[in-house]
């Protein structure tokens, strides 16, 4: 039997992609983040009550989804740590071993963005990416990452600047945005 909200949310499968792939920086973590989300937002469809505001709350969910996946990898990473360190621990016994130019030019600058947007912290990079990508607005943001518009709209600005200073780098202008 199908839910109502079954194609509400696959509706958001493209935002979601993409934000998964932003937060993971990899394709293949990305797509399991994915199946996590969707399966997460499937057990709890029925808590959306606003079919309006679908977007923003599985974006939410892909938020934190992928900041609890760090979570626990952080706390495996800590107990493969401290069984390395002990002796006794089998793990501690391992050892680790012109128009095409134009277009060309434009590819460059494309490449030198996302780089300079993969380099930034994950909050900065979560914002911009929920800005400049998604199209959203500071407030709606603010609700997916838990902060507050202010927070939203220091962190786009800094963001923003980084970008552009690596693009200026890269052509040697100054954009406005660096500024």
């Amino acid at each position: 039997m199908t839910h109502p909200q079954d194609e509400l949310l696959t509706r958001h499968l493209t935002a979601v992609w993409r934000l998964a792939r932003v937060l993971s920086r990899s394709a293949s973590d990305a797509e399991d983040l994915v199946q996590d989300v969707f399966l997460t937002a499937w057990q709890r469809r029925a808590d959306l009550r606003d079919p309006a505001a679908a977007r923003a709350w599985i974006l939410r969910i892909t938020v934190n989804t992928h900041r609890d996946g760090l979570r626990r990898r952080s706390a495996r990473r800590r107990a493969t740590e401290r069984a390395a360190m002990d002796p006794a621990s089998p793990v501690g016994r391992t050892t680790a071993g012109p128009a095409a130019e134009s277009g060309k030019m434009t590819r460059d600058l494309e490449r030198v963005a996302a780089e300079a947007m993969a380099a930034l912290p994950a909050r900065q990079r979560e914002v911009l990416h929920l800005a400049a990508v998604e199209q959203l607005d500071h407030a709606a943001i603010a609700g997916i990452l838990d902060l507050s518009p202010g927070n939203v709209r220091s962190t786009l600005s800094i963001a923003r600047g980084r970008v552009a200073e690596a693009i200026d780098a890269a052509t040697g202008q100054t954009t406005e945005a660096s500024r």
